[in-house]
């Protein structure tokens, strides 16, 4: 207590503190008021150990002012950060009010496929504002998802925010300090593969994580599960995950939905959605013609906690979180749309195909994609276990057979049979 107590003196000076909101091993947050202008505040300040690892603090720092130029609805506001002169670390950010997903779930074991998706779709929209600035979170679990509600407004949509990060990644640099093992705080249970085994990480290892999440909520448990860290990391390297089971006392899940969260927990990255943004896409689409419910709060009492944003989580009790999901007046259905097939193999087999215009993948040949048809030409790009590629196009008309031979054997002709 005396450290934290002895480090607070000098914010003292542009916040008024309240009390102590969270506590853990990273450190601890306190409520405040910042004195200029009456704003309520979370201070998180790092504990006096971490703060003793000099990279660490360099790293944390450094993703702290790239996530705090990333404005986004679905993403925490970073109010102020730095270092004291008496060596504390510590972060500033807007003070929530809601309750976390890991709370959720812990009172209602499981939440209703279409809250789901809904905080799925949020979710992706934080991680691909980050994405795009380059920015990796590598710290996606239920605890770090928060759930708002606006005071009074119980009858508004609630809003998600992510909330922390495990000293997100940058871009390899010149001199950019070494994130080893160390440095690495998370839940192993929401690992990709990638991360666990010290290989390099990208977007794509966001999208394993929050798959780990949309499978945890969809069915109340991780798809992987052990008391061991080691047994864990052989189980994201090697294991694959049981089929979504359905969840007791709920709605059946769709199996369109099923298959996103699957294909979110490829072990290549090079297998999964390619970015967050076609993860959002396709949740969306999962529940077509459905409607979602975009309000996980709503007619729950309103009861909530106070956090700022940390990698602490802290117990809410007495909040009812059961409801009812209003039933929706049955539809016409509309016309099918007529789709076609476009068979593509090549040689050698296995190559990804991806989508140029969002880096999404089809799967590795041979793969038959299926698609509305239309005359808007898609791009293609076939990446070879060599490291060779092949560009094509396909305009979804009508049904196409593709065969494409790597470069060094055809060079990369691709041969198109009606």
């Amino acid at each position: 207590m005396t450290h934290f107590t002895g480090n607070l003196s000098e914010l003292a000076q542009r916040y008024r503190i309240d009390e102590t909101i969270a506590e853990g091993g990273m450190g601890r947050v306190y409520s405040a008021e910042v004195r200029e202008s009456g704003a309520r505040v979370a201070i998180k300040l790092l504990h006096p150990k971490i703060c003793n690892d000099a990279a660490f603090v360099e790293a944390f720092l450094q993703t702290a002012e790239k996530m705090a130029a990333v404005d986004h609805a679905n993403l925490v506001r970073i109010v102020d950060y730095g270092r004291t002169e008496k060596g504390a670390v510590y972060i500033v950010t807007e003070l929530l009010e809601g309750v976390d997903l890991g709370t959720l779930l812990a009172r209602d074991y499981t939440l209703d496929y279409r809250e789901v998706v809904d905080i799925g779709v949020a979710v992706c929209r934080a991680l691909s504002a980050l994405h795009r600035k380059g920015i990796q979170h590598l710290d996606i679990k239920p605890s770090n998802i928060f759930v708002m509600q606006r005071k009074g407004a119980t009858k508004q949509p609630a809003q998600v925010k992510l909330i922390d990060f495990g000293v997100g990644r940058l871009p390899e640099a010149p001199g950019a300090p070494s994130l080893n093992g160390q440095m690495w705080l998370g839940v192993p249970e929401y690992w990709s593969p990638e991360l666990a085994t010290g290989r390099p990480t990208d977007a794509r290892s966001d999208v394993y994580a929050l798959g780990i999440v949309l499978y945890e909520s969809l069915c109340g448990h991780t798809p992987f599960r052990s008391h061991s860290y080691s047994d864990l990391i052989a189980m994201h390297v090697r294991s694959d995950p049981k089929p979504l089971p359905q969840p007791p006392n709920r709605l059946s899940i769709p199996d369109p939905l099923k298959g996103v969260v699957m294909h979110c927990l490829k072990k290549n990255p090079r297998e999964r959605f390619q970015s967050a943004a076609r993860l959002a896409d396709m949740l969306a689409r999962s529940l077509a013609p459905r409607r979602a419910v975009n309000n996980p709060l709503a007619r729950r009492p309103a009861a909530v906690a106070l956090i700022g944003a940390s990698l602490l989580s802290v117990t809410i009790a007495g909040i009812a979180l059961s409801r009812q999901i209003p039933r929706e007046p049955p539809k016409t259905p509309a016309a099918a749309i007529a789709q076609v097939a476009i068979d593509i193999s090549s040689e050698p087999t296995g190559a990804l195909v991806v989508d140029t215009a969002d880096g999404s993948s089809y799967g590795t040949t041979p793969v038959r994609m299926e698609l509305p048809r239309a005359d808007k030409r898609i791009g293609l790009l076939l990446q070879f276990s060599g490291g060779e590629s092949v560009r094509t196009d396909v305009v979804p008309n009508r049904s196409t057979r593709i065969h494409i031979q790597a470069p060094s054997l055809a060079n990369g002709v691709a041969e198109k049979m009606e």
